[in-house]
């Protein structure tokens, strides 16, 4: 540790925390939970009013906001707002899921029925949550 640099310690700590965040939001890339948002933050900052602004941030982010500082971020910012096209496939298989539900309520033995129901309604539940929305209309 005594001959490490302070930029080497900087990186190691930002491994450090990105590795954790991929820890904690395993499916989610990188470039949505981290570099996006360097450049929303970023802009934020750059626009908010007054002379001094103090923005807390994680030290994920900090790298990021830097390196957008001198960027046009005004241009960029309305592709990072734009919903990506849904997919339908997990509402489908949820939905399904949820139509087999009656099935399950005809299995004998009170367990296995119990068993059965829970996990249908359980992966359902499961696959709608991933879509991020709850319903085919909306």
């Amino acid at each position: 540790w005594e001959s490490s640099s302070e930029a080497e310690m900087q990186r190691m700590l930002r491994a450090i925390h990105l590795a954790g965040a991929s820890f904690w939001w395993p499916g989610v890339n990188r470039q949505v939970y981290v570099d996006e948002r360097d450049v929303v933050l970023a802009h934020a900052l750059k626009n908010a009013p007054g002379e001094r602004v103090v923005g807390v941030v994680g030290l994920a982010h900090l790298a990021g906001i830097q390196r957008n500082w001198v960027r046009k971020t005004s241009e960029v910012l309305p592709y990072l707002f734009e919903e990506p096209p849904r997919w339908l496939l997990p509402q489908v298989v949820g939905a399904g899921l949820v139509a087999s539900f009656p099935l399950c309520m005809r299995i004998r033995g009170f367990y296995r029925r119990r068993a059965a129901c829970t996990i249908s309604l359980v992966l359902a539940g499961s696959f709608l949550g991933n879509t991020g929305r709850f319903s085919f209309f909306s």
